[in-house]
């Protein structure tokens, strides 16, 4: 079982509920260099992806439907059952979604550590004394990540604690011990892109017996994920 807890008096009051544009004007005049980074993607300045995430939303309407679909067949039946023309619709998809909502690009999703951030840095307490865990911390980091991810499924050797500052999230977990078992010691099995696809089901049907927690992170709500 996932147990989330209030993390609402961990952080404060002005962190709770921020977006990446509150983000960017506290950076000022810094908000022009400091860079956010996406995997697969050039890394773009801060005051840039701020104003392209507003215009991400007309993007996520316009591909949804057709990314639903194809999360659904990757889970159902694998990559390896997109034909040609299956993934040239996508692409057209795709792009004409990129088209109305005038982005460069459709990487939505960045991250970067707080240190990068000298405002947004300062206004964090050490959490990890506040939660009771500073004895076992050798060295807290703490990285902020901006938008979802599609899957991402991946495990870290050190413990993670995170928090859900704006919006919600869903998001999917299995337990420690089965990491090695069902990852096989890859840190980013089936290209970090989600769940076993068939092909890896077929292959290795032991899979089927992992459990899978499938659960709903709001904002001011905490999860602790255990390393490796």
């Amino acid at each position: 079982r996932i147990a989330t807890f209030d993390a609402s008096g961990l952080l404060p009051d002005g962190l709770w509920n921020v977006s990446v544009s509150d983000i960017a004007r506290g950076e000022g005049a810094g908000a022009s260099q400091i860079p956010i980074h996406h995997d697969g993607c050039r890394p773009s300045a801060l005051e840039r992806f701020a104003a392209e995430r507003f215009r991400a939303v007309a993007w996520a309407n316009a591909t949804a439907p057709w990314s639903v679909a194809l999360e659904s067949t990757t889970i159902a039946g694998g990559q390896a059952n997109y034909d040609g023309r299956t993934m040239a619709r996508a692409a057209e998809i795709g792009q004409a979604g990129l088209e109305a909502a005038g982005l460069s690009s459709h990487c939505v999703a960045g991250y970067i550590h707080t240190r990068r951030l000298p405002s947004f840095h300062r206004a964090l307490p050490d959490v990890a004394r506040l939660s009771g865990l500073g004895g076992d911390v050798l060295r807290g980091q703490s990285m902020l990540w901006l938008g979802s991810t599609p899957g991402g499924f991946h495990f870290d050797e050190e413990a993670n604690v995170y928090f859900q500052v704006t919006g919600d999230s869903f998001v999917f977990m299995i337990d420690q011990n089965y990491t090695d078992f069902m990852t096989g010691s890859e840190r980013h099995p089936w290209g970090s892109g989600g769940l076993p696809p068939r092909e890896a089901l077929m292959s290795d049907p032991t899979l089927r017996q992992v459990p899978i927690y499938f659960f709903r992170l709001r904002a001011g709500e905490g999860v602790i994920v255990p390393g490796r």
